[in-house]
């Protein structure tokens, strides 16, 4: 699910309050060579200001972030 929100707003209003919010949420599934779920988790970036409005870029990139981090706390060889 993907919201991009509204630049304008987050630019106008600097991130006060909610204007202009966006948000995107990923679903990720685990799943091993025979098809069995191995995990799952959902993670969510979001973004409520930045220079020029801020990007939903931004707000992938820390979903991205959190993905990696569940998968190297959950499946890293140690």
């Amino acid at each position: 699910m993907q919201n991009p929100g509204d630049r304008l707003s987050r630019w106008f209003w600097g991130g006060i309050g909610n204007a202009g919010e966006g948000m995107v949420v990923v679903q990720v599934r685990y799943i091993d060579v025979v098809g069995k779920e191995l995990a799952r988790t959902q993670v969510e970036g979001r973004i409520g200001s930045g220079f020029f409005g801020g990007s939903l870029d931004d707000a992938i990139t820390k979903a991205g972030e959190d993905i990696v981090g569940f998968t190297v706390a959950n499946f890293a060889v140690k």
